[in-house]
């Protein structure tokens, strides 16, 4: 499904015994090797999820390595992981988390922090500048592709950032209209059948 909010709706609604058919988990998401490069993670409701795993990658690997988590949802109650994100951030003075939420008037829960979609103001305002950091996207395709665009706008290197969606891209650059695709890393198997060399017998 395209949205995930939609997808909540759908699996609300299943009767009890239904039959699902889920995906595996894909993509090669990882930490740049240049830990004196900061990481910027921009994220969207539960498009969050990988960036849990890199950030306590990090806080285990014990390397010291600038982390920014700029988290979007509509309320406080939608957004996972929200209290350990701020226990993460109050225990580690490399990481700075900035969740924000766009709709905390629906909310029954009070909200004091950021209410702003994520754009590159709202980035510069906590990073410091747009230039410099490696980019890490992930959230709903509309939010992803209007980051990428903005970024693109603002003169980042869109090739300098990494891209979670699994979809095409589109992106208005120099008057054209570039698709970019995103397309799965290759696995081991499919790396070791383009050199047949190291192979001994079926590949298969």
């Amino acid at each position: 499904m395209d949205s995930g909010a939609a997808a909540k709706g759908v699996l609300r609604n299943l009767p009890l015994g239904s039959e699902v058919a889920i995906d595996e988990p894909a993509g090669a998401f990882t930490l740049h090797r240049d830990t004196g490069r900061a990481a910027v993670f921009l994220a969207g409701g539960i498009g969050v999820t990988p960036f849990r795993s890199m950030i306590r990658q990090a806080e285990h690997d014990g390397v010291a390595r600038r982390l920014y988590l700029f988290y979007s949802n509509r309320r406080p109650e939608d957004a996972a992981f929200l209290d350990e994100f701020r226990e993460m951030a109050a225990g580690n003075g490399e990481f700075k988390f900035v969740p924000t939420v766009t709709q905390a008037w629906r909310s029954g829960c009070e909200w004091q922090g950021e209410t702003r979609y994520i754009a590159p103001e709202l980035i510069v305002r906590h990073v410091g500048a747009l230039q410099g950091p490696m980019y890490y996207l992930a959230g709903p395709p509309a939010m992803v592709q209007s980051l990428i665009q903005e970024r693109v706008d603002a003169g980042v290197k869109f090739l300098d950032g990494v891209l979670a969606t699994g979809r095409p891209v589109l992106i208005h650059r120099k008057g054209k209209l570039l698709r970019i695709v995103a397309e799965p890393a290759p696995d081991r198997l499919q790396r070791l059948k383009r050199r047949p060399r190291l192979l001994r017998g079926d590949p298969e």
